[in-house]
């Protein structure tokens, strides 16, 4: 690749995401399973500003990767999305979330999606009354990469498009 050539060392091969030549760390192996999907399921496509702060607040064994990572970005359709990483917060996870005018979108618990909650948001803010919170339920798939992975191949087999059939500008 276009990495300066430098001597076999173990532990760089072993953790190759850590370390810039190689890879990006939480910006292109998580920010890309998170930002895909919202941008699927809005519609959404390339944001106009971003901006990224981050470092290295945990982990001090030789990696140059930030173990901390946040993203803004804004969005021309008048949208704002924010993605959060850290390897320091196992216990308390960020929630995955759409918030809108009326009320919020509550993806999961971070283990396994079986279903997101509505959470409307007060009436003097919305001037709408009568919205309640609501749990609507999916029925959750044990093993999701399993389950890509078919549907990829199933396609492939058959010529047609995949479930997710993302544009390739779409990253993922």
């Amino acid at each position: 690749g276009l990495a300066e050539d430098r001597p076999f060392d173990r532990a760089v091969y072993r953790q190759w995401r850590r370390f810039w030549p190689f890879g990006s760390g939480m910006y292109t192996d998580l920010f890309v399973h998170r930002t895909t999907a919202m941008l699927k399921a809005t519609g959404l496509r390339f944001p106009a500003r971003v901006v990224g702060a981050g470092g290295l607040y945990l982990e001090y064994d030789g990696r140059d990767v930030p173990d901390v990572a946040t993203v803004a970005a804004d969005f021309p359709e008048g949208v704002h999305g924010l993605v959060n990483a850290s390897m320091c917060c196992e216990e308390t996870r960020i929630q995955q979330l759409i918030r809108g005018h009326y009320g919020s979108f509550v993806f999961g618990n971070g283990e396994s999606f079986d279903g997101f909650d509505f959470v409307p948001e007060r009436p003097q803010v919305t001037r709408i009354s009568g919205q309640q919170k609501e749990r609507i339920a999916t029925t959750p798939v044990k093993d999701t990469t399993h389950a890509h992975f078919k549907n990829w191949v199933e396609a492939c087999y058959a010529g047609e498009p995949s479930l997710c059939n993302n544009p390739p500008d779409l990253g993922a």
